[in-house]
């Protein structure tokens, strides 16, 4: 068999993997609600390396406090991606963590599974502890699991299943709060009692103190159960600590504990960039121990009120209610696809006039390409002031098409957060083909603010 030049340069790239979908199952009652204006995926998802890498799998935690609070600690999966093996177990994705994110062969965990999208703790017999973007309303409420025993028990054994008792469904909302640079929690009154899982201790006589060392267990970039110990409180605000500890995506509603007395200090919300770019591939993002912005915790403090010691599901006072953000909006192109032209460095240029400012709301980019061979395809939006941001660089890869939301399911090359403060205007996309002999079409795109 021969190959044309073009081809011989596209099989030369990395591998391109699309991030996961969410499904929606039935309805779920909401309590109470309150989201704050500004609130950026960007800031909210991303966490990073301090000085070296704390992260352990559960077979190489040492300190029995740390592996028994790992056992009350949940991961968060997509119902759609628990798929049932008989009445007795389901079966747990499978992708590949370094595929999925196109990272480097020498990252960590590379070949670990990872199914997770975000992180929990049990602190009532049927209360589940998490971020308040991880679970956001009643849609997310039936779509989530509440997975026990997401780990990896035995060296180079990767959970493949999960027996049925170990899986919990969302029953409501009881309360959650999402604010900018403030408390960000959801609490959680799941379908039943939870059997052979004790419930964790809240820290409720102090509040953490810089200096304090704290763990984090949880499930970074949604991979199997990790442990990071080493971290400690840099700082305290009125609402969350700020800390060193190790963590990434997948991580957001980890419980973080006082490292010697086990009682959960907060909730882990946000952080710095998780991956930066390596040639063709990425890697975690590093920083000293006592660099970078730290990792954001929302107070226990601030949660603690709705948890009586008990762990009964009663939700205790209502918080006051918080500013309602602005309306989501969403504008989308004129119907009809526009071709790409193959291997042309003017590409096409797609405009949508959106008559409102951003006002602090996140730019999320919705796409739907159809392409031959998507890896050759070089995707740059520009704002109405006309800075241009690259959404996606032709990096390669074997995948058709490019379906998604850029600021969700899709990773922007460029961080889309300086687009908050955005003055109304016309948005553009550009299309660039850099490579012969593949075809294809732009069906629609749209602008979201959220």
């Amino acid at each position: 068999m021969f190959f044309s030049l073009s081809q011989i340069l596209k099989l030369s790239f990395g591998i391109l993997i699309l991030c996961n979908v969410v499904a929606c199952a039935g309805p779920a009652e909401e309590s109470t609600d309150t989201t704050t204006a500004g609130v950026e995926d960007q800031k909210v998802w991303d966490k990073l390396i301090y000085g070296d890498d704390d992260r352990k799998d559960l077979y190489e935690v040492t300190s029995s406090l740390h592996r028994n609070l790992a056992d009350s600690t949940v991961a968060l999966i997509e119902s759609s991606s628990l798929k049932a093996q008989g009445v007795s177990s389901f079966s747990l994705p499978s992708d590949g963590f370094g595929k999925q994110n196109m990272l480097c062969t020498s990252e960590p965990y590379y070949d670990q599974p990872a199914g997770a999208f975000c992180s929990g703790s049990l602190v009532g017999s049927n209360l589940i502890l998490t971020a308040g973007h991880c679970v956001k309303d009643a849609s997310d409420c039936a779509n989530v699991r509440f997975v026990f025993g997401y780990s990896v028990k035995q060296a180079g054994k990767y959970p493949a299943s999960v027996a049925t008792s170990e899986v919990y469904s969302c029953k409501r909302i009881i309360s959650r709060k999402q604010e900018a640079a403030g408390s960000d929690y959801a609490l959680i009154e799941i379908d039943r009692p939870v059997a052979n899982h004790d419930v964790l201790k809240l820290q409720r006589s102090r509040v953490a103190a810089a200096g304090d060392a704290v763990t984090v267990i949880g499930h970074p970039s949604g991979l199997p159960t990790k442990v990071a110990s080493g971290g400690k409180v840099r700082k305290i605000s009125s609402t969350f600590l700020t800390t060193n500890l190790d963590t990434y995506g997948g991580n957001s509603g980890s419980a973080v504990f006082n490292s010697e007395t086990g009682e959960i200090v907060g909730i882990l919300v946000r952080g710095d960039t998780d991956f930066v770019a390596k040639g063709s591939c990425y890697v975690s993002n590093r920083c000293p121990a006592d660099g970078c912005r730290g990792e954001d915790v929302t107070r226990i403090d601030q949660v603690s009120s709705l948890i009586p010691e008990s762990g009964n599901p009663q939700p205790g006072p209502t918080p006051s209610p918080s500013p309602q953000p602005p309306a989501e909006s969403v504008f989308v192109s004129a119907s009809g696809s526009l071709a790409i032209p193959d291997k042309n460095s003017t590409g096409i240029v797609s405009s949508i006039p959106v008559p409102e400012a951003v006002a602090g709301r996140k730019v999320l980019v919705g796409v739907d390409i159809e392409h031959s061979y998507s890896g050759d395809l070089v995707l740059t939006l520009i704002a109405p002031d006309g800075k241009s941001y690259v959404l996606r660089k032709n990096k390669g890869g074997r995948a058709r098409d490019i379906k998604g939301v850029f600021g969700e399911s899709l990773v922007s090359e460029t961080s889309l957060s300086p687009l908050e403060q955005a003055l109304a205007g016309t948005w553009k996309l550009k299309i660039v083909d850099s490579l012969a002999q593949d075809t294809g079409s732009l069906k629609q795109w749209k602008i979201i603010l959220k």
